[in-house]
């Protein structure tokens, strides 16, 4: 009670100046917490930056780059949270769940297994973290370029870049992904017969530089044939829309393949040199040449539709 009585005292003869030290003392601490607040939103607005200079995704156009028609936002959307995802797993070291998310037709021409995937695609490019952007090219397909992160190159932004080209396709209601510049397969199921000979093309494998073709011949014949010369590049070629050929590999065949015994059926790959873009459709394949075993002078041409 008396303390609080010479407070009284006190305050009466100090009433001015303790109310401005009380004063200060409130705009001093306003001051503080404004201080603190604005450090926080700085220090949470930089981790943000960072966090989106490391992970950032950038989708360059929403334009495809060969068509230059608007791209739907809902499609490219898709696209986009899907193929996210599936860097974002690789990212992650996650790899198996990433396979989990590529097609059928993906894995069976590419990556048959899990370890056929990671040592041919994660190991490649996923050793080190990986941004990237996004580019709509034609149709469902996007061009993808992965780069190092400034985390790991020190800072210091490099022009390298992997390229990739993946396509979104539906699957049993599902969006999956096919990778490493494949596009898609196309089943064909065209069937021609000439002169003993039943020539069957059965799919295509589409790629983003070129095409497969899986074929059967059966040779009919009393003889001996062989499909092609191997030494003449028009032996065997695919014919677009407008009549411009596209000649096959021979290189990548042996003489053991094309070569097929009497009254047997036997099956091969024929790739073609074939960039995937718009407003081009194959046609034919055209068998220019087949050789008949001691009848030289008497080739088959045999020409198959294949639309």
């Amino acid at each position: 009670m008396i303390l609080l009585n010479k407070f009284f005292r006190w305050y009466r003869g100090h009433k001015v100046n303790f109310l401005m030290i009380v004063f200060a003392t409130i705009i001093g601490v306003l001051l503080i917490k404004a201080y603190i607040k604005n450090e926080r939103e700085t220090t949470n607005s930089n981790d943000v930056k960072e966090y989106n200079l490391y992970n950032e995704s950038t989708i360059k156009s929403t334009k495809s780059a060969i068509t230059y028609e608007d791209v739907e936002s809902g499609i490219l959307e898709t696209a986009n949270r899907v193929i996210d995802k599936f860097i974002t797993l690789l990212n992650e070291n996650n790899y198996v769940e990433a396979y989990n998310l590529l097609s059928k037709d993906c894995k069976s021409e590419l990556y048959p297994s899990i370890d056929d995937f990671k040592i041919n695609y994660y190991d490649e490019i996923f050793k080190t973290y990986k941004s990237y952007t996004m580019q709509n090219w034609l149709k469902n397909t996007y061009k993808i370029e992965y780069r190092e992160s400034l985390l790991d190159t020190a800072g210091v932004k490099e022009e390298s870049f992997i390229r990739d080209y993946i396509t979104v396709v539906r699957e049993n209601n599902e969006y999956k992904l096919n990778i490493n510049n494949f596009i898609g397969v196309n089943i064909i199921n065209k069937k021609v017969e000439n002169q003993g000979l039943e020539i069957e093309i059965v799919s295509k494998s589409i790629y983003m530089n070129y095409e497969i073709y899986k074929i059967s011949v059966k040779n009919n014949l009393s003889q001996k044939i062989k499909l092609c010369n191997l030494q003449e590049l028009a032996s065997i070629y695919i014919l677009d829309n407008n009549n411009i050929r596209y000649y096959a590999c021979l290189n990548e065949l042996t003489e053991a393949e094309i070569q097929i015994p009497s009254k047997v059926k036997t099956k091969f790959n024929i790739k073609f040199m074939n960039t995937y873009t718009d407003g081009k459709s194959i046609q034919k394949i055209v068998f220019q040449n087949i050789l008949l075993q001691g009848e030289q002078k008497n080739n088959i041409k045999v020409i198959c539709d294949i639309i």
